[in-house]
């Protein structure tokens, strides 16, 4: 019985392929087994250093920190906190501040704060929370942010049919440690502002810096292990500025 010789060819050819797909395959898979690996040794060393900052977050939050907010170069409002004592920037102070951050000498507006907090206006219209007060009246995110834009905050403030004793800076002051609590309580929305620069960390670890170019998706799985450690030590900021503020 003579074979047909067309068929032969194409099992040939079957068979080839067949090689070939397998050891291309076999290729395939052991790439993605070496990529799945690294990953996952890189996973593991990076949420090791995301706790390793976390850490010494909380311990600049013990330790001593200055918050301003910034917008196209002017300060509108800022404070200090350390061990238990709050302190609000004057205008003068504000005016310093802002002439520092504009002249680039962020260790000089640091002084003696363990570390430097400077915060866009786009950091509190990137929250989800509407929960802010001022004088136990609620307050929205639109109405904080004209507050902290306003010359006059306790004319801004009365407009909301809230009456305040304290000073335009002193309202202000007491609204930015509230965001400044409510954001940095999430370490996931911190890294994710981090990144899109609507918050600005001095002296900014390495661990920072590497986060604005490795993304988002990668940081949360990374960080959901230690997601509460920086909740406790920032619990108490808010209430440290309206202590000084009504003290």
């Amino acid at each position: 019985m003579a074979i047909d010789l067309p068929i032969v060819l194409l099992i040939a050819a079957y068979i080839v392929i067949g090689v070939i797909a397998w050891y291309i395959l076999k290729k395939i898979i052991g790439v993605i087994i070496t990529l799945s690996i690294f990953t996952m040794i890189l996973m593991s060393a990076f949420g090791f250093f995301v706790y390793k900052d976390i850490v010494d977050f909380k311990a600049s939050l013990k330790n001593g920190n200055t918050v301003i907010m910034i917008e196209n170069n002017a300060a509108l409002s800022g404070f200090t906190v350390a061990g238990e004592q709050g302190q609000v920037l004057s205008k003068e102070q504000l005016a310093t501040a802002a002439s520092q951050y504009e002249k680039g000498t962020l260790k000089e507006l640091q002084g003696s704060s363990y570390k430097l907090f400077i915060l866009t206006p786009q950091f509190v219209e990137a929250m989800d929370s509407q929960e802010f007060s001022l004088e136990d009246d609620p307050l929205t995110k639109e109405q904080v942010l004209a507050i902290l834009r306003s010359s006059d905050a306790v004319k801004t403030a009365a407009g909301y049919g809230i009456s305040s004793n304290d000073l335009s800076e002193e309202i202000k002051a007491q609204l930015l440690a509230q965001v400044f609590e409510e954001g940095i309580q999430n370490p996931i929305f911190m890294i994710a502002r981090v990144k899109d620069h609507t918050m600005k960390v001095y002296p900014e670890t390495a661990l920072f810096k590497g986060m604005k170019y490795i993304p988002l998706t990668f940081i949360k799985k990374a960080v959901s292990k230690v997601a509460n450690e920086t909740k406790e030590a920032a619990s108490d900021i808010t209430a440290k500025v309206i202590a000084t503020v009504k003290s």
